[in-house]
């Protein structure tokens, strides 16, 4: 059962629907503590090729896909887990904000569906342009029946 608006702030005692602009910076916040997260890697890649991870990417495809998989994996595992347990990640807790369900019940599919497309910044470049003719709902979050609300 999907839930109106004005329904779903009645029922979260919330008014408002997150801005584009904290969504942003809370995405900016995430994507530095997943760097963070994903530093110590690099350090066993270098283990392995001689070469820096960074300018072994030019010369090698399957470093790229290695990096790039790991980096989507991390990411993917970071935004679901913490949106599932906590209903905020750190870029969204600095910014005030949690992830909401639309439907009555909240589960780990539903933030599984909201997040895939964070393992691809193209896929999550066309997933935003939706934000903007959906009353500020990605395309992923309509199918998952979620929204960010201001905390």
């Amino acid at each position: 059962m999907r839930l109106k608006k004005s329904e779903l702030n009645k029922l979260l005692g919330k008014n408002n629907v997150a801005s584009f602009w904290k969504r942003l910076a809370a995405y900016i916040i995430d994507s530095f503590v997943i760097m963070l997260i994903i530093s110590p890697f690099r350090n066993k890649l270098n283990i392995f090729y001689a070469e820096n991870v960074f300018s072994m990417a030019f010369n090698d495809l399957r470093s790229i896909l290695l990096v790039s998989m790991m980096v989507s994996v991390i990411s993917l595992i970071y935004w679901a887990s913490l949106e599932y347990k906590m209903r905020q990640t750190v870029g969204k807790y600095i910014m005030n904000l949690e992830v909401v369900s639309t439907t009555r019940n909240f589960d780990f599919l539903q933030i599984l569906i909201r997040n895939i497309t964070k393992i691809s910044l193209p896929l999550l470049i066309i997933d935003t342009i939706f934000m903007f003719n959906s009353n500020g709902q990605r395309y992923t979050e309509r199918l998952s029946n979620t929204r960010v609300m201001e905390k």
